[in-house]
């Protein structure tokens, strides 16, 4: 069973939107690629992964940028599997919402550091 979220990413001002949407062509596209390799067709469109932030152990988003166009696609993970792939339309919202999500997986990984070392003495 598939239980990946699929989202369009919006900014208003410096706020990311993350809206809910169904896109079986996105789905589809995802499905077949299964998080190998670098790049990511979706119909007539390509993606190339741009960068990584987070933690395979964590959170992880991969930011993959439209090769002929504007916007681009953040595929997120975590230690089980795909989360949720969020779609931007417009580079700005492809780096807000890249910045949210590697600030998150910052805090996660940061979070997780602190309990799995607490009762370190340093």
């Amino acid at each position: 069973m598939d239980m990946t979220e699929y989202y369009c990413l919006r900014v208003d001002g410096s706020r990311v939107h993350l809206e809910a949407e169904e896109n079986a062509p996105l789905a589809d596209a995802v499905r077949k690629w299964g998080g190998k390799g670098t790049s990511l067709r979706v119909g007539a469109s390509v993606f190339e992964q741009q960068y990584i932030a987070g933690h395979e152990d964590t959170l992880l988003c991969r930011v993959f940028r439209k090769a002929d166009g504007t916007g681009g696609l953040l595929v997120v993970f975590d230690a089980t599997g795909l989360l949720l792939v969020a779609e931007a339309a417009s580079n700005l919202a492809l780096v807000a919402g890249a910045g949210h999500f590697a600030r998150m997986a910052t805090y996660i990984r940061y979070g997780a550091d602190i309990f799995e070392h607490g009762d370190d003495e340093d």
